[in-house]
């Protein structure tokens, strides 16, 4: 798995944990400032592994038009391009403001929706690796290709 995408599921598992205290509204604005945090990562893995560097850029919603725009957009990223702008909010407004309340529903949706894709992402990263380390085999550095 790539830091990435275990930095990502380590962001869900502090999103799940946060979302357990329900009725501390600090605690589920953390919840959902994590889950923020993992689709970040996530969808910058999703560029990786389309070959291509992701910009250095934080909001969700930026990232998947940036996928968009580059035709690398796949029908597995439409749960998470619909819940973009509450991921945003999350990534700052929970941070700063109290009585900005994320869903506790909601977190749980977006938890689920993000672990779904991390498990789309797992075999190809999978894949890409198998793929370097048989091109590496066949032509080891520091040798010519002739």
């Amino acid at each position: 798995m790539s830091d990435l995408l275990r930095i990502a599921a380590a962001d869900l598992a502090g999103a799940k944990y946060y979302a357990s205290h329900e009725t501390d509204e600090v605690y589920l604005n953390l919840a959902g400032y994590h889950c923020a945090q993992a689709a970040e990562k996530i969808l910058k893995a999703f560029i990786i592994s389309k070959g291509v560097v992701p910009p250095k850029i934080h909001k969700t919603y930026e990232l998947i038009n940036f996928a968009k725009n580059r035709g690398m957009f796949e029908n597995v990223l439409m749960p998470v391009e619909k819940i973009v702008v509450e991921l945003d909010a999350w990534t700052s407004e929970t941070r700063y403001v109290v009585n900005h309340l994320a869903s506790k529903d909601r977190i749980l949706f977006s938890i689920a929706v993000l672990e779904d894709l991390i498990e789309h992402l797992l075999p190809r990263e999978t894949d890409s690796i198998a793929r370097l380390k048989a091109e590496v085999q066949q032509n080891p550095p520091g040798q010519s290709k002739n």
